[in-house]
């Protein structure tokens, strides 16, 4: 039976979005302390890199209210300069660009940088459950980074703004999935978190950077992509694609990160606004008005096929899932291990999560 995506990801949009916006959170973590800049001292230009232009959804309702934000918690002393369409760095090198001094700010994978953030690829493992909707995945994700993923990050020359929950991960194919025999002989797209789950039920695997998923499905080279929802309306995959199967075991983040170099350089008041973001309220209530939006966005968008349908999984094709994800976060526990870090408290609070 077809399914609206607007159904499938209610549980996460259910609660209110006003003046008090994010509340289930914030009950539980203290209030944010009040940072004041004063208007004289250094200014500061930053170069912030995208793969959106400015008239995406993404763009304006993500992206330039975070630059909003930060301009107007330093009293306008931090500005910033907008490279549109990867015109400063490509998909997944904006980590790298901030490193190397190409960039200053931006949003970026950490699946694409892997054996590098492994405290912060063990929470993005699927078979961790960060919780049932948007704000007690985002409340979850603040106590993880707090305990482990932002030192990981300042240790690897980056400065942590916050992660946040990105749409609800999902399957995008072109075939149906009712047993895991139909995952023979298909090839799907994906990074190497999300590979093993596929492998061991019979898909190939390879990667193909998002704008091009679009030709690589029409011209069958893929038969299957997994990504955040939004994807399908962003490349207008729907077009070329008839299924989407949800993952309720798997979790997509977005992260927004700064060169440590550049906040380094930086005076303490400006510093000390900026670490008022960093997963704050403020921060996640901008990502979560921009999930409302985007799910609204893609359930009309896949209006346009009308073949198009999004559905669950087979409970047996679930359970085969399932069953890889728990060796592969088994696997990930272990390189924390072999790394000499602590992975059994990572793991541990991790776990918690779900209980």
């Amino acid at each position: 039976m077809k399914k609206l995506l607007a159904i499938t990801l209610t549980a996460a949009l259910v609660l209110s979005f006003g003046s008090s916006v994010f509340a289930a959170s914030s009950e539980s973590s203290a209030p944010a302390e009040e940072v004041t800049v004063s208007a004289d001292g250094p200014t500061f230009n930053l170069k912030f890199a995208s793969t959106e232009n400015e008239g995406t959804l993404r763009y304006q309702m993500l992206e330039k209210p975070i630059m909003d934000l930060i301009t107007e918690k330093t009293n306008g002393r931090i500005t910033f300069t907008f490279f549109p369409s990867s015109s400063l760095v490509g998909s997944g090198a904006v980590i790298k660009g901030c490193q190397d001094g190409t960039c200053d700010i931006g949003m970026d994978n950490i699946n694409s940088y892997p054996g590098v953030f492994l405290y912060s690829e063990l929470m993005t493992t699927p078979g961790v459950l960060l919780g049932t909707d948007f704000d007690s995945k985002a409340e979850n994700i603040k106590a993880y980074c707090d305990a482990y993923a932002t030192q990981e990050y300042k240790d690897n020359g980056i400065y942590l703004i916050g992660t946040a929950p990105a749409l609800d991960t999902v399957l995008m194919s072109k075939f149906a999935v009712e047993s895991t025999a139909d995952y023979s002989g298909k090839t799907i797209c994906c990074n190497a978190t999300y590979a093993k789950m596929f492998e061991d039920n019979g898909a190939a695997i390879t990667w193909v950077v998002p704008p091009e998923q679009y030709e690589s499905l029409h011209l069958n080279v893929i038969d299957g992509t997994i990504n955040g929802s939004g994807v399908l309306q962003a490349f207008k995959l729907y077009e070329v694609l008839d299924y989407a199967y949800y993952i309720p075991f798997a979790t997509i983040t977005s992260t927004y990160v700064m060169s440590q170099k550049v906040y380094d350089s930086m005076p303490e008041d400006l510093q000390a606004a900026l670490d008022s973001i960093r997963l704050s309220d403020e921060f996640f209530a901008i990502n979560k008005a921009y999930v409302e939006a985007m799910t609204d966005q893609v359930t009309e968008a896949t209006k346009g096929n009308e073949k198009f349908t999004f559905n669950d999984f087979p409970a047996d094709v679930a359970e085969s899932m399932q069953a890889s994800c728990e060796a592969g976060v088994d696997a990930k526990v272990a390189e924390l291990k072999a790394a000499g870090l602590d992975a059994d408290g990572a793991i541990e609070l991790l776990n918690s999560f779900s209980k």
